[in-house]
């Protein structure tokens, strides 16, 4: 089966191109970019569209499963169809700590019913730790509580997460050792740590901390207003714990106010491409852990 997308904008960032083309398609794969327009089975007339890479969104929270176990797919509400019409293709769920169900369970649904998006996840803390039996956010695990985080952590990763999302700043009775032992299963298959960090601000020093703490690369980036980045505050602390780390700060000028004006919905084109932008140097100079340095993002 052949399918030409004609005449649309092509935008291909990592080729450079953007420019109106033919896109050929055979079987279901990008046979051609062309301005030639070659023959095909069927044509799909793309003039004032634009045609692209899918986006990758890795910060999305998934819906909660049916009671009867099964992925919810309400054409118009649920959230892995509303991400397709909006071009993204690949969806990373299991953010700020939280699931919604077993993300290995939840995952072996999706492979079970399919979705309309390719879906990974993160085993979130918060939610290891209400499985463990600990519901207080506020107080800390108990010794044996922490072995049971420890040990479903390990169980998620085994079963496809991609690595443990923390909400620190959501879970105020979380300490450094609870942090650094949920953490720790990640090593064994250099799986991600991704994690909204304690606090900013007057509060830097501790959150810097917890940062080193996590960092295996020693590759740390902060995405900050300009006036934090440019006062190297965060430079200066983590310098001071960790000489050998490299602290990589992007000053994200247009974040904040395009939050402020609520531009923060799942499909904004424009505050999902500045996103883009800031976080593609980091990912380039292999950093592995983020520092959030201002309470807006």
């Amino acid at each position: 089966m052949r399918t030409l997308i004609k005449g649309g904008l092509v935008l291909d960032p990592a080729n450079r191109i953007q420019s109106v083309l033919n896109v050929l398609m055979e079987d279901g794969r990008i046979a051609a970019v062309t301005e030639a327009e070659p023959v095909a089975d069927e044509v799909v007339d793309a003039a004032g569209r634009v045609v692209a890479p899918g986006f990758i969104d890795i910060h999305m929270h998934e819906d909660p499963l049916n009671e009867d176990g099964t992925l919810y797919r309400d054409e118009d509400k649920a959230i892995f169809n509303c991400m397709l019409r909006m071009g993204v293709t690949t969806a990373i769920g299991g953010q700020c700590g939280i699931n919604v169900h077993a993300p290995s369970e939840y995952l072996e649904v999706i492979d079970r019913e399919g979705a309309a998006v390719n879906v990974g996840m993160f085993a979130g803390h918060a939610f290891l730790r209400e499985q463990a039996g600990h519901a207080d956010k506020y107080s800390r695990v108990t010794e044996d509580e922490l072995r049971a985080i420890e040990n479903s952590a390990a169980r998620e990763l085994d079963g496809g997460c991609l690595g443990i999302s923390f909400g620190i700043r959501y879970v105020p009775g979380i300490d450094a050792e609870e942090l650094r032992r949920t953490a720790v299963p990640c090593r064994k298959d250099g799986k991600v740590i991704a994690a909204h960090i304690r606090d900013d601000a007057a509060q830097v020093v501790p959150a810097a901390r917890e940062a080193v703490n996590c960092t295996r690369s020693g590759r740390i980036g902060v995405l900050a207003t300009l006036a934090t980045a440019r006062s190297g505050a965060f430079e200066r602390e983590i310098a001071a714990m960790a000489p050998d780390a490299s602290v990589l700060s992007s000053g994200t000028a247009e974040l904040v106010p395009l939050v402020e004006a609520g531009r923060i919905r799942r499909g904004d084109v424009v505050i999902e491409t500045v996103a883009r932008e800031y976080l593609a140097p980091l990912q380039e100079a292999g950093v592995d852990t983020l520092i959030l340095g201002c309470t807006h993002y």
